[in-house]
């Protein structure tokens, strides 16, 4: 399995905080497929639960 490429934005001259910013975003917006318990235990319930 290859890594993902890296995917650098023109306009973002701090080191990545944005893309990581919006990866976990994504992740939290699709909260149902969050399986990880580490991650679950700092959700609150409602969010964890949807």
């Amino acid at each position: 399995m290859r890594a993902p490429a890296r995917l650098l934005l023109p306009f973002e001259e701090d080191g990545g905080v944005l893309a990581v910013a919006l990866s976990k975003a994504f992740l939290l917006a699709d909260g149902a497929s969050i399986t990880d318990p580490s991650t679950l235990r700092q959700l609150p319930r409602a969010a964890a639960s949807v």
